[in-house]
């Protein structure tokens, strides 16, 4: 029973191929079910691109600090205002930097302005005094002087000597009298004030007066008794001492007459005085102009820098700083240059040798990706960016050509590079190529006119995309035949008469080997 139903259905199998044979060697029908698998060549253009994903950068973002302290008086931009270069952001408080450049100014005027006649007058009578010092000295000691300095040594031992003998016999007797008379005028001063102690003037009478006297002159010849008593301190005779040998040096200075070095001071007293006065008649020099102007600029600079001004067109994108903080020199305000956004991306060292400046590119953003833009590539990183796998990457910059007014710095940005374009060549879909494994050639089933399909080996140029080009073994018009299932497609050529079966014998091996590298 299982035996005759097999029989059966490969007679059905037979009588069905025999039909498809039949009609497929009809010199007037096409083979449609060989049809629905064979592509025509055409001719077109590819391209080759290179893609990669990044987000839309400002072409410049600056962000701005005052580079002097100060307490902020204004605050005039704010986030998303447009700016142009040279508008005022903030400012700090200037009175002091004013009053610097107010000074720096004055001092420059008064140095142009060169030296006022009083101070030439002060210049010349200083001369004068230098020249009259030096020439005394040079003219040596005059007679009147030595004999003042030996009077003056005279008085000095005099005064030591006295000291150092104390006073004589009848001195003290004198001073022990006067210390006598004084005790009794003053406890009768005091026995005339105590009679009159209840009165509430007492203060004002004359008795409290005379007391006052009576008792400092009491207290006076007190000290003056117990000095002739005691006789010099040591420190008394020390001071004394001292005197004569400054008086003996004067006098041994005057006779010796003046000494060398102290020539040369009085003359060089002389020569700075006659180069200060020669200074102010001849007017600023230009070194000390250009201190002073260099002074009037530095406090102009300061004056500036209080202020942060816009360095480029653009729009503010953050306002860190409020009035009345001081904030040092940290960035406090961010301006970002909107009129033309950039995409850096990272191009695999693979596809960077076919990456070159002036490509053009063309951009989709994912926030509109009904919108594609244009653009070229602008900048190739010379060095790898740093990063922490195996994969080598490089840097490269596309600028916008246009932009639509939606798109926003920051947005994700697909990129596809144009690195290649080949116009009017032979194309095919890619999945229609096939490898040997054995030799690696590349192939495809070309499709004859009588029917019958054979291995052509085919030489590929570009891919794009399901395109691929065709350099050598194929022209427009040719058909292919497609790979329907996997497997290897066995080759049939023109003239074999294998016929039918043999072409369905090998349907069930084709092959979709499509991995063009």
């Amino acid at each position: 029973m299982k035996r005759s139903i097999i029989i059966g259905i490969v007679i059905v199998l037979m009588v069905g191929a025999l039909g498809v044979w039949f009609t497929t060697t009809q010199p007037s029908h096409a083979d449609d079910s060989l049809a629905r698998g064979v592509v025509t060549v055409e001719r077109g253009s590819i391209v080759s691109t290179v893609k990669a994903t990044g987000r839309l950068e400002p072409q410049a973002e600056v962000s701005l600090g005052f580079e002097t302290n100060g307490t902020v008086a204004e605050v005039l931009a704010e986030r998303g205002q447009s700016v142009t270069v040279g508008d005022p952001l903030a400012r700090l408080e200037t009175d002091e930097l004013l009053l610097q450049l107010g000074q720096a100014e004055a001092n420059l005027a008064q140095v142009q302005a060169g030296a006022r006649a009083e101070d030439i007058a002060a210049a010349e009578a200083a001369l004068q005094n230098a020249q009259a010092n030096f020439d005394k000295i040079a003219a040596g000691t005059r007679v009147e002087d030595i004999a003042a300095a030996e009077a003056s040594l005279r008085g000095a031992r005099a005064t030591y000597d006295d000291l150092a003998d104390g006073l004589e016999e009848d001195e003290i007797t004198v001073a022990a009298a006067n210390l006598r008379t004084t005790e009794v005028a003053l406890k009768n001063a005091q026995w005339a004030y105590d009679k009159i102690a209840y009165a509430d003037n007492i203060g004002e009478s004359p008795q409290a007066a005379e007391l006052e006297r009576a008792t400092i002159n009491y207290e006076s010849a007190l000290a003056n008794y117990r000095l002739a008593v005691q006789g010099a301190s040591d420190d008394q005779l020390e001071a004394a001492w001292a005197q004569v040998e400054q008086a003996q040096a004067q006098l041994d200075k005057l006779r010796n007459g003046p000494t060398s070095e102290e020539l040369a001071i009085a003359q060089a007293q002389v020569g700075q005085a006659q180069a200060q006065l020669e200074k102010l008649n001849n007017g600023p020099t230009p070194e000390e102009l250009a201190i002073a102007q260099n002074q009037v600029d530095q406090a102009r600079l300061r004056l500036e820098r209080a202020t942060l001004t816009a360095p480029v067109d653009g729009i503010v994108t953050e306002v860190n700083v409020s009035v009345g903080e001081r904030p040092a020199t940290a960035a406090v305000i961010l301006v970002a240059d909107l009129s033309t956004l950039h995409i850096d991306l990272p191009v695999d060292e693979i596809d960077l040798p076919s990456v070159t400046v002036g490509q053009p590119a063309t951009i989709t953003l994912d926030a509109l990706p009904d919108s594609p833009l244009t653009g070229q590539v602008t900048m190739i990183a010379p060095a790898p960016t740093s990063s922490g796998g195996s994969v080598t990457s490089y840097e490269v910059t596309v600028t916008l050509g246009d932009q639509d007014e939606k798109a926003r710095v920051g947005m994700t940005a697909n990129v596809s590079i144009e690195t290649d374009r080949r116009e009017n060549v032979v194309i095919i879909p890619a999945h229609l190529v096939q490898v040997d494994k054995e030799s690696g050639q590349t192939y495809v089933n070309r499709v004859f006119p009588n029917g019958q399909a054979a291995r052509t080996e085919v030489t590929l140029g570009l891919r794009s995309g399901q395109n691929i080009e065709v350099q050598n073994g194929l022209e427009a018009g040719d058909q292919v035949l497609a790979p329907v299932v996997s497997g290897q497609l066995e080759t049939v050529t023109p003239g074999e008469g294998r016929g039918l079966f043999g072409r369905i014998q090998s349907m069930h091996d084709v092959a979709d080997q499509s991995q063009i590298r």
